[in-house]
C-alpha cells in the first residue's frame, strides 16, 4: 500500500479533525500510486512534545504544524507572527507557550532528531551510509490561504523550514526531498515500531470521528474533593472577577492545608492497647510540652495542635498519620479526643523521601476512606510496599500556617471585600484574560542612561520596561537579566519612576541589591524588605541612619556637580543626535542616488525614444531661433486673419472673384521665402502650397493653418528639447551633488562613528555618577519628618482599620518620592506596603518562571506596569493542587472557559507570556550568554533550549578566557548505592567532599558549589564540610541554587542501580529542567559525580539520558568502574 495515516488521538479541537482529514483525503489522492510506502501520522506525542503531523516517504521526514490563520503573514524570527485578515491585526504564537510557529517547529524537528538519533541503530539497515537527519523539515501549515514576502524568512531557515497554506503545501512536500534522507519500506516500517505507531492507530478519512469531549472526574477523584469542598462551603461570587479572585483564594487555601508547618515536636506515650477507635491525650501528663502549650494559648493567634501517630517505616521512626485539631476546639487539657477515622496522611515525610506525588495523593485517599487503625496500616503496607510498625508514643507538636500565605489570604480578602480591582484597571485586564493596553507615560528613547553595559536585547528590554504596560523578558541563565534589572532601576532613579523588584527568590532579590550597591555611593538607598523581623530589625534601622542625616543636615549641596554631569550628558546626546543624523543621511542619500539615477535613466529613455520619432524635425528646427520662428508664425498668422476679415458674408463672393489671386500669390510667395531646410521639412509633412490648389479663400486661409501650427511645431519641440535637457541636466547636477556629499560623509564615517562611541562612553561613565548625585539630591531636598512617618508604621503598627489607612497610604507615598526603588520577597508585601492601587509606577518579577499566579497578585494590584523576567527553561513553581482539584474548583465556580485556566502548570512567566501575546506587547529574549565555558552551556542547547524551545543561546563566552584547569565538564563516575532509608550516596558524598576540598587548596581564590537534587544529600555535604571551608564552599539543593553562580561546580546525583525506578523519573520528568539550573551554576568547570552506567541505561532523550551522552561526547568519563 503507497499511502497510510495514521491519527495517534483524536485532535482537541472540531476543525483540527475536519483539517486533518481533509488534508490526508488529499494526500492519499497524490501518493495512492507512488511507489514505495507514504506516512501521515497525525497528533504524535515526541520527547514531550504534541507534533501535528509527520510526514515520512522515501528521501523525506517533514514536521508539520496545523495554524487555523488566513490573511497577509509577516514572519519573525524571535518575535511573535502578525497576521492581517480584513484589516485585523492577530498575532500568530507557538504552541507550548513557545515564542512563534518557526520555533515551535524548529523545537518539535531538533526534539525528533534526537530522538530519532538515538534509535537509528533499530531502523537504519547495515551499511546504510550518508543518512542525515539535519535533513529533517519543518512546515507551518495554514488552513486558509495567505501571502507572506519569502525575503523575510532568513535563507539559513529556508533550507529546512517552510510556510505553506492549503493551497501549496502539497507541492512544497513534493519538494522536500534530501538523498541524505534515502529510506526503504522496511526502515520506514522501524521507525513507526520506534515511535510506537500501532495498526489500531490507522486511519480512516470515510469514518466519522466523534467530537473530542472532556472526561468527568473518575470516582477515586471524586472521593477525594472532600477538602476542595470544605474551602468552598458558604463562599459566594456573582461576577467573573469575584469568581476569580475565589479562585485564586481557594486555591492559596488549599496550598496552605496541605502542608502544615509543625515547630516544638513533643514525643507524647501513648498505651496502644488501650485504644479502640479514639485517642485520647492529656497534655498536663507531659509537663514540657504543658508549659509551652499554655504559653501558646496566651499569644493572639495562639497555634493548632499538631497529633502525629508514629509510625517504624524502613528502619525510620515518622508520624506518617496526623490530625490537627484547632485552638479554639480544644476545651479541655485533660482529656483532648480524636477520632482514628480523623486521622490522615502526614505527606511531609513522604515528599521528602520523593515518593511520586500520585502516590501519596491516592495513599491519602485510601486512608481516607478507612476508620479503624487496622484498616489504615493494611493501606499503608500495601502502598508503601513495605511493613509498617506502630510505635508506642505520639508526635505533639504546634501546627501554624504559613505565616506569608496567611498575609496572601488576607490581601485577597482585603481586595474582595473592598473592591479594590477598578474596572478595565491593569489588574481587572489581567485576570480577565484581556489585552493590557493601559495608556501610561512613556520616555524617549534616548533619554535612557546605562549603569552597565548592555548588549541590543538588553537596552531594548530596558526601553520596553518603561514604555509598555506589560513586559515580558526571557533571561535563559547566564544572559545579564541582572543588569537589565540594574538599569530599570537606574532609569527609575533618573525619571523619578516608583519601581519595585521582587521574587519569590530571595537570592534573586538581595543579589540585584548586591550588585546594586556596589554601583552606589549609598549602597543602602535601595531598601531591601522582608518579613516583620527583617523590616524591624534590618530595614527600619537603615531609614533611621538617613532620617538623621537629613535631620542634622550632614548632606553637602551638590547643585554644581549634578549641574556638571547633566550637562556633559546631554552635550553628549546632542551630539549623538546630530551625527546619527549625518550617518542616517548616508541611506537616505544611497536612496535618493538609487532614486535619481532610475529617474535619469528613465528620463534619458524617454529622451531617447522622442528624439527617435521627432529626429528629423529637431535637427531642422534646431537651426532656427525660437523668435525667428514666433516671428514667422505671427506674420503668417496677422495674414491669415486679415484674409479671414476681408473673406466673410457676402464678401467671399467678391474675394474669390477679384481678390483670391492675389492672396494666394502672397501666401506662395511667403512659402516660397521659407529657407530651404524648412520648406522641405514642411514639404515632407505634405505642407506645400501651389497655385492651382488654391480654389478659394477657405482653402488659402486651410493652408495659411497648417503652415502655422508648422511653425508652432517646431517651437513646441524646441521647447521639449530645452525642457529635457533642462531636466536630465538638473537630474545629473542633483546625481552629481549627491554623490558627493554621501562620498564626503563616507570619508569621515570612521571619525563619525568614533565621535558617537565617545559621547556614548561619556554617557555610560556618567550613568554611576548621576544616579548617585540624583540619589544625593533627593535626599538632601527630602523632609525628616516624612520619611518618620512611614518608618513609624512598618512592620507593627501598619493600620488595618478602614479609616486609619489613608494615612498610612499617603505616608508611604511621600517616602516612595524619595526611596522610589526597592526591593522585596513577594510574600512579605504586606509588612511594608499598603494595599493601594498604582502605589508603584512598576513592578519588576524576577524568577517568574518560579513563581505562581496567585501570589503576584497583591503585587500587581500595587503597580500601573508589570515587568516580568524568567525562563520557562528553569524551576517552576511547586504547587500540591492536584489536576482534578483545580478543575473542580474551576467548575463549581462556573468559570468561562476560554480563560485556559492552568494555575497548576502555569507559572507566573507562562501566563503573562501569553497575555503579552494577547496584548501585542514587545517580548525580549535574552540570547547571548557570558556566564559559562562553552563545553557547559552546550549541554542546555543540547538538551533543553534547542529541542523545547527552537531556540539555542548564542555562546560569547571564550574557552581561552577561563583560567583553571581543567575546564570545561566532566563526568566523575561513582557506582556509589543509593540509601534505602534516606536520599543519599555515601560514595559520592566523599568523592565530592574530597574534590571540593583539594579545588579549595589548589585554588584560594575561586568559589566552590556542591548541589545535588536531593535535601538529605545536601545536609549531609553541609555536615561534612570543615567549619574552615564553609564560606568557601557552599552546598545546597539544585532549587536553593537557582539564580547563584560559582566558580567550580559539583554535582551530585545520588541516584543509582538500586534506586526505586521513580527517583529518576522524579529528575527526569517530575522536575525535567532541574538539571538545567544544575548544569548553568558553573563557570569554569562543572564535575558530575554520578552512577554514569546506571544512567546510560535510562531513557536516552532524558535529561539524564542526554546529559551522560553529552559528557561522553565531549570529555572522557573519568574513573569509569
Amino acid at each position: 500500500m503507497a499511502y497510510k495515516a495514521y491519527l495517534i488521538r483524536q485532535y482537541e479541537h472540531t476543525h483540527e479533525n475536519s483539517f486533518f482529514r481533509k488534508f490526508s483525503t488529499q494526500l492519499r489522492k497524490i501518493y495512492k500510486d507512488v511507489d514505495g510506502i507514504n506516512v501521515l501520522i497525525g497528533n504524535i506525542s515526541c520527547n514531550g512534545h504534541q507534533i501535528d503531523a509527520l510526514f515520512i516517504a522515501n528521501g523525506k521526514i517533514i514536521v508539520i504544524d496545523f495554524k487555523n490563520y488566513g490573511g497577509k503573514l509577516t514572519f519573525s524570527e524571535n518575535n511573535p507572527w502578525s497576521i492581517v485578515s480584513e484589516n485585523e491585526l492577530v498575532f500568530v504564537q507557538g504552541g507550548g507557550g513557545i515564542r512563534n510557529p518557526y520555533q515551535q517547529v524548529n523545537a518539535y524537528r531538533r526534539s525528533l532528531i534526537q530522538f530519532l538519533s538515538n534509535k537509528k541503530n533499530d531502523f537504519l539497515e547495515p551499511n546504510h551510509e550518508n543518512f542525515n537527519l539535519g535533513h529533517i523539515n519543518g512546515l507551518v501549515l495554514f488552513h486558509q490561504p495567505i501571502t507572506i514576502d519569502q525575503k523575510e524568512i532568513p535563507e539559513k531557515i529556508l533550507k529546512y523550514f517552510k510556510v505553506v497554506d492549503i493551497n501549496n503545501c502539497f507541492s512544497t512536500i513534493a519538494d522536500c526531498t534530501s538523498i541524505n534522507l534515502t529510506l526503504r519500506d522496511n526502515e520506514i516500517e522501524k521507525i513507526l515500531i520506534a515511535l510506537d505507531i500501532r495498526e489500531e492507530n490507522l486511519y480512516d478519512e470515510a469514518q466519522e470521528l466523534a467530537n473530542p469531549t472532556m472526561s468527568e472526574s473518575n470516582p477515586n477523584e471524586v472521593d477525594r474533593l472532600e477538602l476542595v469542598r470544605k474551602i468552598l462551603a458558604n463562599e459566594q461570587a456573582n461576577s467573573e472577577l469575584e469568581k476569580l479572585l475565589l479562585y485564586y483564594q481557594t486555591l492559596i487555601n488549599l496550598e496552605r492545608a496541605k502542608e502544615p508547618t509543625i515547630t516544638d515536636e513533643h514525643s507524647f506515650h501513648l498505651d496502644w492497647k488501650t485504644i479502640t477507635d479514639i485517642v485520647r491525650i492529656n497534655i498536663e501528663d507531659s509537663p514540657d510540652f504543658h508549659q509551652k502549650f499554655q504559653q501558646n494559648e496566651q499569644h493572639q493567634f495562639p497555634k493548632n495542635l499538631f497529633v502525629g501517630i508514629n509510625i517504624l517505616f524502613n528502619s525510620q521512626t515518622l508520624p506518617l498519620l496526623y490530625s490537627v485539631i484547632p485552638n479554639r476546639d480544644i476545651l479541655s487539657h485533660t482529656n483532648i479526643e480524636i477520632p482514628i477515622k480523623d486521622f490522615g496522611l502526614y505527606p511531609k515525610p513522604l515528599e521528602e523521601r520523593n515518593y511520586p506525588d500520585e502516590l501519596i495523593e491516592e495513599l491519602t485517599s485510601a486512608l481516607n476512606q478507612q476508620t479503624t487503625l487496622s484498616a489504615k496500616f493494611k493501606i499503608l503496607e500495601k502502598y508503601l510496599s513495605d511493613t509498617v510498625q506502630l510505635v508506642e508514643n505520639l508526635t505533639l507538636a504546634f501546627s501554624e500556617e504559613n505565616p506569608y500565605t496567611s498575609q496572601l489570604l488576607s490581601e485577597f480578602k482585603h481586595i474582595s471585600k473592598e473592591g479594590l480591582i477598578k474596572q478595565d484597571s491593569f489588574l481587572y485586564r489581567f485576570l480577565t484574560k484581556k489585552p493590557i493596553d493601559n495608556q501610561i507615560e512613556t520616555i524617549d528613547e534616548s533619554k535612557f542612561i546605562q549603569i552597565t553595559p548592555l548588549n541590543s536585547s538588553q537596552k531594548e528590554a530596558v526601553k520596553c520596561s518603561f514604555n509598555q504596560p506589560l513586559t515580558v523578558i526571557t533571561g535563559p541563565p547566564g544572559t545579564g537579566k541582572t543588569q537589565v534589572v540594574l538599569n530599570i532601576l537606574a532609569n527609575a532613579i533618573l525619571h523619578n519612576k516608583k519601581v519595585l523588584v521582587a521574587s519569590k527568590n530571595n537570592r534573586a532579590v538581595d543579589n540585584v541589591k548586591e550588585r546594586l550597591s556596589e554601583k552606589l555611593n549609598d549602597p543602602n538607598f535601595c531598601l531591601r524588605f522582608g518579613s516583620r523581623n527583617e523590616v524591624r530589625d534590618k530595614t527600619k534601622p537603615i531609614i533611621q541612619s538617613y532620617i538623621n542625616q537629613i535631620h542634622n543636615k550632614t548632606l553637602e549641596d551638590n547643585t554644581e556637580k549634578l549641574s556638571k554631569i547633566q550637562n556633559s550628558i546631554e552635550k553628549a546626546e546632542l551630539n549623538i543626535s546630530n551625527t546619527l543624523s549625518k550617518l542616517e543621511k548616508t541611506k537616505i542619500l544611497t536612496n535618493d542616488i538609487c532614486k535619481i539615477q532610475n529617474e535619469l535613466n528613465e528620463k534619458q529613455t524617454e529622451y531617447t525614444a522622442w528624439d527617435k520619432v521627432e529626429h528629423e524635425a529637431i535637427f531642422v528646427f534646431n537651426k532656427h531661433s525660437v523668435e525667428s520662428l514666433d516671428k514667422q508664425r505671427t506674420e503668417i498668422i496677422n495674414s491669415k486673419n486679415y484674409i479671414r476679415n476681408k473673406y466673410s458674408g457676402l464678401r467671399k463672393i467678391f474675394f474669390n472673384l477679384f481678390s483670391k489671386k492675389k492672396y494666394a500669390f502672397a501666401l506662395v510667395n511667403l512659402f516660397e521665402l521659407f529657407p530651404l531646410d524648412l520648406k522641405d521639412l514642411a514639404k515632407s509633412k505634405g505642407i506645400y502650397p501651389e497655385m492651382y490648389q488654391l480654389k478659394n479663400g477657405a482653402i488659402i486661409i486651410n493652408e495659411y493653418d497648417k503652415i502655422a501650427n508648422f511653425i508652432e511645431s517646431g517651437i513646441r519641440l524646441k521647447e521639449q528639447l530645452s525642457k529635457f535637457k533642462q531636466e536630465i541636466n538638473a537630474l545629473n547636477n542633483h546625481l552629481k551633488n549627491s554623490q558627493n556629499e554621501l562620498q564626503e560623509i563616507q570619508s569621515i564615517e570612521t571619525e563619525l562613528r568614533n565621535s558617537i562611541k565617545q559621547s556614548q562612553e561619556i554617557i555610560e561613565k556618567s550613568g554611576v555618577p548621576l544616579v548617585n548625585e540624583l540619589i544625593h539630591k533627593k535626599l538632601r531636598e527630602s523632609k525628616a519628618a516624612d520619611l518618620n512617618k512611614y518608618k513609624e508604621y512598618i512592620p507593627e503598627n501598619i493600620p488595618w482599620k478602614k479609616e486609619e489607612i489613608p494615612e498610612f497610604i499617603e505616608a508611604t507615598k511621600k517616602f516612595l518620592e524619595v526611596f522610589n526603588i526597592a526591593s522585596i520577597t513577594s510574600l512579605s508585601i504586606k509588612s511594608a506596603f499598603p494595599l493601594a492601587e498604582d502605589l508603584f509606577d512598576m513592578v519588576v518579577i524576577d524568577e517568574a518562571s518560579q513563581c505562581d499566579i496567585a501570589s503576584a497578585i497583591p503585587l500587581i494590584l500595587r503597580s500601573k506596569q508589570l515587568v516580568v523576567i524568567g525562563d520557562p527553561m528553569q524551576l517552576k513553581h511547586i504547587s500540591k493542587v492536584q489536576p482534578y482539584e483545580e478543575k473542580y474548583i474551576i467548575k463549581t465556580l462556573k468559570l468561562n472557559k476560554n480563560l485556559r485556566l492552568d494555575y497548576i502548570n502555569k507559572s507566573l512567566y507562562d501566563y503573562c507570556f501569553n497575555l503579552s501575546i494577547l496584548s501585542r506587547s514587545d517580548s525580549i529574549f535574552l540570547k547571548e550568554h557570558f556566564r559559562c565555558h562553552p563545553q557547559i552551556i552546550g549541554y542546555s542547547n543540547y538538551a533543553f533550549y534547542g529541542p523545547k524551545m527552537g531556540q539555542e543561546l548564542d555562546i560569547k563566552t571564550d574557552p581561552h578566557n577561563y583560567m583553571l584547569e581543567p575546564k570545561g565538564i566532566f563526568w566523575i563516575n561513582c557506582e556509589g548505592m543509593h540509601n534505602k532509608q534516606k536520599n543519599i550516596n555515601q560514595l559520592e558524598k566523599e568523592k565530592a567532599i574530597d574534590l571540593s576540598l583539594k579545588l579549595a587548596a589548589k585554588h584560594p581564590n575561586i568559589t566552590i558549589g556542591i548541589t545535588t537534587p536531593f535535601k538529605d544529600q545536601a545536609k549531609e555535604f553541609n555536615e561534612a564540610i570543615p567549619l574552615a571551608h564553609k564560606e568557601r564552599i557552599k552546598a545546597d539543593t539544585v532549587h536553593s541554587f537557582q539564580g547563584d553562580e560559582k566558580d567550580i561546580m559539583i554535582i551530585s546525583l545520588v541516584i543509582s542501580h538500586n534506586s526505586p525506578k521513580y527517583k529518576s523519573e522524579w529528575i527526569n520528568k517530575k522536575v525535567p529542567y532541574l538539571l538545567n539550573v544544575a548544569v548553568s551554576r558553573a563557570k569554569n568547570t562543572l564535575y558530575i559525580i554520578g552512577n554514569a552506567n546506571y544512567c546510560r541505561t535510562l531513557p536516552k532523550d532524558s535529561p539524564l539520558g542526554l546529559l551522560v551522552k553529552y559528557v561522553d561526547e565531549i570529555n572522557p568519563i573519568i574513573e569509569k568502574k
